[in-house]
């Protein structure tokens, strides 16, 4: 009975000891003087893996809009029609356009959804490489969180170096605890369950990406916040147009976009050219934005997912 509370209450003590040590961040009072606009400016993609601390589907699908926001592709939505489900994007490479101002993952993404000459891609298309893609896309955003001194290591391999002792502690119950008494092997499988949890908050940002993680706290609850405040900070009619348009992409990755797309449109500010399709009926445009993302979820695993879950800090 004894080593059944012991158990889990030093692996508790142990991994709070290593989170503090290695894997807390470094403590920031940071704010944003204007919530819609960071002190430092980043990608989507990569505003997204600094939040979650990790590179998910919505990562492609927000590259993909930046990339037609800022004119190198166009997004062609064909809403559902009498006798299909549910309505198909189409990917059409802008002609002439300059591929040297493209981030590496930028890039890579561009090259994926598209072919050369102005052809265009449906979805479906693409479907047996996007998970190669997906898992080089990871590699090469983490690359370019290091490069920008928003994290000490290689945040994926930091939380994949605790599944080790998860592992372990799982085996350890299996094998030598669960023959003993069902008590130990839950008290076994309780501790596993603590080394994961903690493991999750291993990745260390720097104090840069921690500052930065303040501000984009300030902006996701921006994203969220009501009407009035929308206006407010918009100031005129255009730069809420302007507004919606260069926010867009960046709800997408911080997993917010289907609010702030209500929002943006209950406040008169929706108007998202860079997307064909949706121009009769606004109504569509959350539906549309959730389409997308799905899509590239299925393409890429097979199957529509979640791709983060809820992003809490410990106390």
């Amino acid at each position: 009975a004894h080593i059944a509370v012991a158990l889990p209450f030093l692996s508790f003590v142990v991994m709070f000891l290593c989170w503090w040590i290695f894997g807390r961040d470094p403590f920031s009072l940071a704010s944003l003087a204007r919530p819609m606009k960071l002190s430092k400016d980043l990608p989507p993609a990569v505003v997204g893996a600094l939040w979650h601390q990790g590179v998910g589907v919505e990562a492609m699908t927000a590259t993909c809009l930046d990339l037609a926001r800022r004119g190198y592709l166009s997004l062609v939505y064909h809403p559902v029609v009498q006798g299909s489900e549910e309505g198909t994007w189409r990917f059409e490479r802008i002609e002439r356009v300059n591929e040297q101002g493209l981030l590496s993952y930028e890039r890579l993404v561009f090259k994926s959804v598209t072919l050369s000459h102005g052809d265009f891609v449906v979805s479906d298309q693409i479907s047996g490489s996007l998970a190669i893609v997906f898992a080089t896309l990871k590699q090469h955003l983490v690359e370019e969180l290091l490069q920008r001194k928003l994290f000490v290591t290689d945040p994926l391999r930091a939380r994949g170096i605790w599944v080790v002792p998860v592992i372990a502690m799982m085996i350890f119950s299996f094998v030598f605890l669960a023959p003993q008494s069902l008590i130990l092997f839950l008290s076994g499988m309780l501790s596993a369950g603590i080394i994961a949890v903690f493991a999750w908050f291993m990745p260390k940002t720097t104090p840069e990406g921690a500052r930065l993680t303040r501000e984009i706290e300030a902006l996701r609850q921006f994203l969220q916040a009501t009407v009035a405040e929308h206006i407010t900070w918009a100031e005129t009619p255009a730069n809420r147009v302007l507004l919606t348009a260069e926010l867009l992409p960046t709800a997408v990755a911080l997993g917010v976009a289907p609010v702030w797309i209500e929002h943006a449109r209950d406040a008169q500010m929706l108007n998202l050219s860079y997307i064909r399709g949706l121009e009769a009926n606004e109504e569509t445009y959350a539906d549309a934005i959730a389409h997308l993302h799905l899509e590239f979820a299925r393409l890429v695993h097979g199957s529509p997912v979640v791709s983060h879950p809820p992003r809490e800090t410990p106390e």
